[in-house]
């Protein structure tokens, strides 16, 4: 998960002083997603501006996976497919 704030330009920038912050949030979703009822599965989780920043780099990409999975794919659900991916990067 990305970290932002205002530069002097009004520019968004990674905030890079505290990747703790970042660890934290993950470490918040994680604990929410394992409070999940275990019957429901959770097929997948899709990316976004607030995970890879508005200008995906192949180390925001390679870090959601590394956190998250894959940012594309699809799985079957009673005879129906479902089809993820990352827009970002279109």
């Amino acid at each position: 998960m990305q970290n932002w704030y205002a530069d002097d330009e009004g520019n968004g920038q990674q905030l890079t002083k505290r990747p703790d912050v970042g660890d934290a949030q993950v470490a918040g979703v994680k604990q929410s997603l394992s409070l999940l009822d275990g019957s429901i599965p959770l097929k997948a989780t899709m990316p976004g501006n607030h995970d890879l920043g508005n200008a995906p780099t192949l180390a925001t990409l390679a870090r959601y996976e590394e956190l998250w999975g894959a940012d594309r794919g699809w799985f079957d659900v009673d005879g129906v497919r479902f089809v993820y991916f990352n827009t970002q990067i279109l």
